[in-house]
């Protein structure tokens, strides 16, 4: 009796296994094919009701063009060190695209276990692009368990408008650029994200960022990041949205795109950050605020360096019509917050235990003979003290309201 030999594809609810449709594992044939056949034929089970996992065993894989992922299909591997995917291509593209067919949804969608090699060929390509198109949506979908490597944009999670990607994650990534020169294959985007929101980033590591570059760039509401560590400069703009646990282990590029380590822009919260050994020719800034941005709660920062001039001249900028509350600040600049901003800016913003950057603090602010601010509604109840000259006492001070409905300092002593 003639046997058939089975294929994982012919059993129910086994994942589908790339090399039953003719990928190499030893990277010398081009599997894009093979590996696109397996994720296209997993696309057609979930209505079905069966598994839409699509297996990448140990070995290493050379593709030539994207591989499109457009139903909630699941693409797995061995490991980062076990299953690697070698992108080579003339024309900078990415290695994967999830993106659902116009009207369509991806839900439940995923890549874990295998490393991405973005420049096999001469030219550094991207590693990973989430997007949909209204009135199309990818949720709940995940990255994690990945290395990215020698990548111009690692990973890039962008929408059209403000909806399409939201509520997916990114966990357990390691990214690494392509090159620290600029030119076509320079680093352009560690983590991209665009019109995206309510999504969360955590435990990912980004470096070897080039000249032109962003560790992390976000344009994207509701953005969490949690245990992120870089050596390149990033920029947040997210309302709602929250740092914790945020490190730059110096700038490892000549000429950083930005003056500012970390600018932030509308967010709640930003907690345990901590910059470490960064030069003040690369960055003269540690944080940046934007503009406009209120509410803010800035918590726990530390500024260090390893040697002389290894730390930003200015430890934070606070811009007009900005306004909040900063927490814990160990390690200064060149310069207190006072030597570098309008007085008027300043006074929007409470400090608790900072005093490495500034003498205004809560409780009592101390400040030289005759320097008060002026006094205003903004500053009631706060208490000066007026520190003296040799041999004569210093005085106390309590902003107050007169009976005359006009703001005072009052003497206490």
């Amino acid at each position: 009796m003639a046997l058939t030999k089975a294929h994982s594809r012919m059993i129910e609810g086994s994942p589908l296994n790339v090399l039953d449709f003719g990928a190499d594992p030893t990277g010398v044939s081009d599997s894009t094919s093979a590996i696109q056949a397996a994720i296209d034929a997993a696309g057609t089970r979930p209505s079905a009701g069966k598994s839409a996992t699509v297996y990448i065993p140990a070995g290493t894989y050379l593709i030539t063009d994207t591989i499109n992922v457009n139903k909630d299909v699941r693409v797995t591997g061995d490991g980062g060190d076990a299953t690697i995917i070698n992108l080579s291509v003339s024309t900078a593209k990415e290695a994967f695209r999830l993106e659902p067919a116009l009207g369509g949804y991806i839900w439940f969608a995923g890549f874990d276990n295998f490393r991405v090699n973005c420049k096999a060929g001469s030219v550094a390509g991207d590693g990973f692009i989430v997007t949909a198109t209204s009135p199309s949506a990818v949720s709940q979908s995940y990255i994690r368990d990945v290395q990215i490597r020698d990548f111009r944009d690692g990973i890039t999670f962008a929408g059209i408008s403000a909806n399409e990607v939201y509520i997916n994650t990114i966990q357990n990534v390691k990214m690494v650029g392509a090159t620290l020169s600029a030119g076509a294959n320079d680093v352009r985007y560690g983590l991209k994200v665009s019109t995206a929101v309510y999504n969360t980033f955590s435990n990912i590591e980004i470096t070897n960022v080039g000249n032109a570059g962003y560790s992390v760039f976000c344009e994207g509401a509701g953005s969490h990041f949690f245990q992120i560590t870089t050596d390149g400069v990033s920029y947040v703009d997210s309302p709602w949205g929250v740092l914790d646990d945020w490190a730059v282990e110096t700038i490892q590029c000549t000429t950083p795109v930005s003056t500012t380590v970390l600018s932030v822009s509308r967010i709640e919260a930003l907690r345990a950050v901590s910059i470490l050994a960064v030069e003040n020719a690369k960055c003269q800034y540690a944080i940046g605020i934007a503009p406009g941005s209120t509410g803010m709660t800035i918590s726990d920062v530390t500024v260090d360096e390893a040697g002389t001039g290894n730390k930003p001249n200015y430890p934070v900028t606070l811009p007009a019509g900005s306004k909040g509350t900063i927490i814990n600040w160990k390690g200064a600049g060149a310069f207190l917050v006072e030597a570098y901003t309008d007085a008027s800016y300043v006074e929007n913003w409470r400090f608790i235990n900072s005093l490495d950057i500034t003498d205004r603090e809560v409780g009592v602010r101390n400040v030289a003979s005759g320097a008060k601010p002026t006094a205003s509604a903004g500053l009631r109840g706060q208490l000066v003290l007026e520190k003296a000259g040799t041999g004569a006492a210093d005085a106390m001070y309590v902003c107050r309201k007169n009976a005359s409905e006009v703001y005072e300092w009052h003497a206490i002593y």
